[in-house]
């Protein structure tokens, strides 16, 4: 079959193509694509160099295996993000990374609808990924996906494979905790 330049296929077609046609070949142009991105998400996740780099191997290892699996029933990306996510939050917590206090937040009534004013957007770059940092991993990786990847809410729901409630809950406390750690950090 003559094939348009790979650059010219979406990720879907390239997707649809390497699975009808057993073109495993064609794989390599995926993992050309999003390789330094899986790695960034996985350093991001795991603080640890060579650990983002094994992970991105085996994250891309299992993407291929599993190419099978996609349906289109969302973006490839968001696919993609799915299984990174998971991968290393999985090897985040089988290592006993997660060994920082979780912070609990007791936030009353009138410090909720304080610290909803306040957008978190506007906070300082490098306030803010300090404040990034001290969350847990979880919290910290939703967070990427609203502001930094841009991932609409049902993408997200997608993602951590949740309800819309559960997605809009867990957005809202993330975002509240960070917003509590930059107050307790940097307003005085």
């Amino acid at each position: 079959m003559n094939l348009p330049p790979n650059n010219q296929l979406s990720d879907e077609q390239l997707i649809d193509i390497i699975v009808k046609e057993n073109r495993a070949d064609l794989f390599s142009e995926l993992y050309k694509k999003y390789q330094l991105v899986v790695f960034k998400k996985c350093l991001n996740i795991t603080k640890n160099r060579d650990e983002a780099q094994e992970l991105t191997q085996d994250i891309l290892c299992k993407v291929f295996d599993k190419l099978h699996t996609f349906k289109n029933q969302s973006t490839f990306v968001t696919w993609l993000f799915a299984i990174v996510y998971h991968e290393c939050i999985n090897h985040v917590r089988s290592l006993k990374k997660i060994t920082h206090q979780i912070i609990e937040v007791q936030i009353s009534e009138e410090d909720e609808e304080e610290l909803e004013e306040m957008e978190l957007e506007d906070l300082k770059v490098s306030r803010l990924d300090e404040v990034l940092n001290l969350l847990h991993p979880i919290d910290k990786a939703i967070l990427l996906m609203k502001y930094q990847e841009g991932f609409k809410l049902k993408q997200i729901q997608t993602v951590l494979n949740i309800s819309e409630s559960s997605t809009k809950m867990k957005l809202k406390r993330a975002k509240l905790k960070a917003l509590k750690i930059y107050q307790k950090k940097y307003s005085k």
